[in-house]
């Protein structure tokens, strides 16, 4: 049996004074970026960071390797 580790990618706006989950955003992005990963058949997790959707980019300051935040910023 070998192990697998998860994923989960956050999708992010920047609000100015804190970062939030827009619900609307975050479903549509994780379907876009599921799509990415499948199309392009990406096998290592980093590959995935140099998606973007909609202006929201992969922002290597925040999370870790299992949470990468790929942040919207509004200001």
């Amino acid at each position: 049996c070998s192990e697998v580790t998860v994923i989960r990618p956050l999708f992010m706006v920047d609000k100015g004074v804190e970062l939030k989950t827009v619900t609307v955003h975050a479903k549509s992005c994780r379907g876009a970026m599921t799509r990415h990963i499948i199309q392009n058949r990406l096998s290592k997790p980093e590959a995935m960071h140099d998606f973007e959707l909609n202006d929201f980019k992969y922002n290597a300051r925040l999370g870790d390797e299992n949470h990468p935040h790929f942040v919207l910023y509004t200001q």
